[in-house]
């Protein structure tokens, strides 16, 4: 009787215990039931994130050509992504493009305008007055006589015969012109050796069948 009194009274003490502890783990159990189960991306999300990724990778490479810089951004383009991030990022690759063709034709330019130059220098440089013009300055500083008549002798090839006439105009007016006392063209580089003075200009240049120059014109330095 005593021990049947004792588990009663054990069993009403510790029933409020007991219902709460079911209580909680009922609450906890709807819990766990109505929580969401986590999912990843969304196909579209993962197509944005990606096409954001390789634009950014396009800004930054400074080595890949304009054309496959083009070839890229047209096959993002191609997706049609809806995205104001991303139509962000296509207009400034776009953008940079641009600038790099336009940085691209102006070198192109300014190397035609260099090849031109050059060309032109060179076709100067191979006329017969630009080597005459050089041979009159070498002959007339020249530091030795005999430096002076080899350069003398070089310019001399230039022409048919060393007994080739320079006249050397003085005076032009109403269509007359006026000559100095005609020499030759050996005579005429002796001249520059001997006054070491700057040869007067070239005027014009006759030339025979085997292209040396058979006559020469020259205007007077004032």
């Amino acid at each position: 009787m005593t021990s049947n009194n004792l588990f009663r009274k054990f069993l009403l003490k510790n029933h409020s215990l007991l219902l709460v502890a079911i209580f909680m783990g009922s609450l906890a159990f709807t819990s766990c039931k109505k929580q969401p189960v986590a999912t990843g991306p969304t196909a579209e999300e993962q197509m944005i994130a990606q096409a954001k990724s390789e634009l950014q990778a396009l800004l930054n490479n400074e080595s890949m050509s304009i054309e496959e810089k083009e070839r890229r951004l047209q096959a993002i383009k191609d997706k049609n992504i809806q995205d104001a991030e991303v139509q962000s990022l296509i207009a400034q690759v776009e953008a940079q493009i641009a600038k790099a063709k336009a940085e691209q034709l102006r070198m192109e330019e300014e190397e035609k305008r260099r090849q031109a130059e050059l060309e032109r220098q060179r076709k100067l440089e191979s006329s017969p007055a630009y080597k005459l013009n050089n041979f009159f300055n070498s002959i007339g500083s020249a530091s030795s006589a005999d430096a002076a008549n080899a350069q003398i002798s070089q310019a001399l090839g230039l022409f048919s015969s060393p007994s080739a006439p320079v006249l050397i105009i003085i005076a032009q007016s109403g269509g007359i012109t006026d000559y100095d006392e005609p020499t030759t063209i050996q005579k005429y580089l002796n001249y520059l050796k001997d006054q070491k003075k700057k040869a007067d200009t070239i005027e014009n240049i006759v030339f025979d069948d085997a292209g040396k120059i058979k006559e020469l014109e020259l205007t007077k330095l004032r």
